[in-house]
C-alpha cells in the first residue's frame, strides 16, 4: 500500500515544478537584530487572489516547503550548525549555530591546548558568539606570548566551512580587526571560505563528506587535542603518545620557555657569584689575613674582630658584605658560609662543564688550606665569569635534562620551573586516565610559566590604531603580497 507521504508527494509533482536545490537546503534563519535588513516584497500591497487548479497547486507548494523545512519528511535539521577555524598557531575550531553562538569549540594542536586549559577563556567562548570567541581566544593567546601584539607586521587566519557561512565569518574577522586596532597591533586576519575536503584537513577529520560530518565529529570529540590523541590507544601506545605529547611537544616547550625568559637573570646570577668567589679567593689568599692558616671570608670574619684587620683587608671584606647583600636583594638567597657559596655556585658548575664542576666539588668538599695553585682557581673563577650562558640555555634539550634530572634540578629551579612536576612528567604513564592526568598537569604549568613570563610584553603601553593606520596597513600587504591569505601563508611558512 503506498504511503501518504508518497500519494501526496505524487501530486504535488503533478502541481508544481520540482523545487530547486536552494529552496531545498536553505537553512531557518531566526532574527538576528544586528544581521536585520528591511527589505520590501516586491508584491507588497498587491491584491491577488488564488484561483483554481494554480492557486492550490501554489498553496500546497508553500506548505509543503514549510513541512520539508520543519523536518516532518525527515528532511535536514531545522538548526543549521557551521564549523570555523581559527589559526594563529595556537589552533582551534568552533562550532556554531545559524546565528553565530558556540556550541562547542576544540584545540587543534599541543598550543592550543595551553590556550584552552585556563577555564575562564572557556567560559568567555562557549555560548557567546564568534564574534565574541575569536576575540577572547585571540587575547588569551597574545596574553600567553603565542602572538606578538608589538609585532612589525603579524597575520591570523579564520576560516569557514562552506558559503553559508559567510556573513557569521565577516563579522567576526571585522571584530577581530577591531580588537587589534584597540590594541594598537599590526596584525592583519585572513578570511577564508574552504571546501568541506579542506576544512577536514586543518581539523584533522578523515573522511569527511559534508559539513555536518565535520560538525558531529568535533562536537563528540574532547575539547583538548592530547585527549583526543589518547582515544582507544593501548599500552604500547600511551608510551609513544607520552614521549611525543607529554615530552616533545609539552615538557620541551615548558622547560626552554622558562629556561629562555630567565637567561639575563640566569647570567646575572653566574656573574655575581663568580665576583664573590674571586674576592673570596682574594680574601683567602690575602697577606693581610689573620689567621694562620688559610681562611676563607666567611670563617675570618667569624673568628676575628675588624680591629684586627688592615686597612687594606677591611676594605676586601667590606666589598664581600656590599656583594653578599646584593646577591640577596636580586637572587633571594642569604650566603653565609663557604658551603652555602658553594652550594649556589654548585648548580651554574654543572653548566659550565666538567672540569669546573669538578674544581667546585674539590674546593667545597676539601680543606681550603690544601690548595697549591691558587692562580689557576682565580683562573678558573675568571674563565667562569666570562661563559656564554645564554649560548648554554638556548642550546640545552630537555632530553639532556631529563637523562640526568638530578644533576639539573637546581638549573630548573632557578629558571622557575617546577622539578618534582618535571620528574613525574619524565615517567610514561600505563592507563588513559594516568596520561590524561599527567597532560592536565603540564599544559597548567606552561599556562602559569608564559603567564609570568609573557606579562610584560602584553602589558606594553600602545597607542590604539586609526582607522586610516590600519587600512594603510593592509593595503601595504595587498601591495607586497597580493592578498591577506598570501601574507598569511609567508608569516606562518605555508608552503
Amino acid at each position: 500500500m503506498t504511503s501518504w507521504k508518497k500519494r501526496l508527494n505524487k501530486e504535488f509533482d503533478a502541481l508544481a515544478p520540482e523545487m530547486s536545490d536552494e529552496v531545498r537546503t536553505a537553512p531557518i534563519l531566526t532574527e538576528r537584530k544586528e544581521y536585520k535588513r528591511e527589505e520590501k516584497s516586491a508584491y507588497s500591497g498587491r491584491k491577488a487572489g488564488f484561483w483554481g487548479l494554480a492557486g492550490v497547486a501554489a498553496v500546497l507548494v508553500v506548505v509543503f516547503v514549510t513541512l520539508a523545512l520543519a523536518g516532518v519528511f525527515g528532511g535536514a535539521d531545522s538548526k543549521e550548525t557551521y564549523v570555523f577555524a581559527f589559526e594563529i598557531n595556537p589552533a582551534v575550531s568552533f562550532v556554531t549555530d545559524s546565528e553565530g553562538k558556540v556550541l562547542s569549540v576544540n584545540s587543534l594542536n599541543a598550543d592550543a591546548d595551553v590556550v584552552l586549559s585556563d577555564e575562564s577563556t572557556l567560559n568567555a567562548i562557549k555560548g557567546k558568539s564568534l564574534d565574541e570567541a575569536v576575540v577572547a581566544y585571540t587575547d588569551t593567546a597574545a596574553r600567553l606570548g603565542y602572538l606578538d601584539l608589538n609585532t612589525a607586521a603579524g597575520a591570523v587566519r579564520l576560516s569557514g566551512s562552506e558559503g553559508k557561512c559567510q556573513k557569521l565569518l565577516s563579522d567576526a574577522a571585522e571584530n577581530l580587526c577591531g580588537y587589534f586596532k584597540d590594541k594598537g597591533a599590526y596584525v592583519a586576519v585572513a578570511e577564508d571560505v574552504v571546501g568541506v575536503s579542506e576544512m577536514g584537513e586543518i581539523l584533522g577529520v578523515a573522511g569527511a563528506k559534508q559539513t555536518s560530518d565535520l560538525v558531529g565529529a568535533m562536537q563528540d570529540a574532547a575539547v583538548a587535542y592530547g585527549e583526543r590523541l589518547a582515544a582507544g590507544v593501548n599500552a604500547e601506545g600511551l608510551k609513544s603518545l607520552h614521549e611525543s605529547y607529554i615530552v616533545n611537544s609539552q615538557l620541551y616547550g615548558y622547560i626552554r620557555t622558562a629556561l629562555l625568559a630567565g637567561t639575563d637573570d640566569f647570567v646575572s646570577n653566574a656573574r655575581a657569584l663568580a665576583e664573590i668567589g674571586i674576592l673570596n679567593l682574594k680574601i683567602t689568599f690575602s697577606r693581610d689575613n689573620p689567621s694562620a692558616v688559610l681562611t676563607d671570608y666567611w670563617s675570618v670574619t667569624e673568628r676575628f674582630d675588624e680591629a684586627y684587620f688592615s686597612d687594606e683587608f677591611r676594605a676586601l671584606t667590606d666589598g664581600m658584605k656590599a656583594l653578599l647583600t646584593d646577591y640577596s636583594a636580586n637572587f633571594g638567597a642569604d650566603i653565609t658560609s663557604k658551603d652555602e657559596f658553594y652550594d649556589e655556585l654548585y648548580d651554574f658548575a654543572v653548566l659550565a662543564g666538567k672540569e669546573f664542576e669538578d674544581l667546585v666539588f674539590s674546593l667545597a668538599s676539601s680543606a681550603i688550606e690544601s690548595i697549591t695553585d691558587p692562580q689557576a682557581i682565580f683562573e678558573a673563577f675568571e674563565e667562569f665569569a666570562a661563559i656564554d650562558f645564554g649560548k648554554i640555555l638556548e642550546d640545552l634539550t630537555p632530553q639532556t635534562i631529563l637523562s640526568s634530572l638530578s644533576e639539573y634540578r637546581g638549573i630548573l629551579a632557578k629558571s622557575g620551573i617546577d622539578p618534582n612536576l618535571t620528574e613525574a612528567l619524565s615517567q610514561a604513564p600505563t592507563t588513559v586516565a594516568e596520561y590524561i592526568s599527567e597532560m592536565r598537569s603540564v599544559v597548567t604549568a606552561i599556562y602559569e610559566t608564559r603567564t609570568k613570563v609573557f606579562s610584560e610584553g602584553y602589558a606594553t603601553a600602545r597607542e590604539a590604531l586609526t582607522d586610516a593606520e590600519y587600512s594603510a596597513f593592509l593595503d601595504r600587504i595587498a601591495r607586497e603580497y597580493g592578498s591577506t591569505e598570501n601574507f598569511w601563508k609567508n608569516y606562518v611558512g605555508v608552503q
